[in-house]
């Protein structure tokens, strides 16, 4: 939480930026772990 607190300073909520300029930064920072969902459906008929 420190960490998140000292990449997203603010004074009242710390939340995640979801840009892609931002996502890309948290994919490469060494500190932050990730994973991805993705989920399709084809045709089911």
């Amino acid at each position: 939480m420190e960490y998140l607190q000292k990449i997203c300073p603010s004074a009242k909520t710390i939340s995640w930026k979801m840009s892609k300029k931002w996502l890309e930064t948290y994919k490469n920072d060494p500190e932050i772990k990730t994973f991805e969902f993705e989920h399709f459906t084809d045709n089911w008929w």
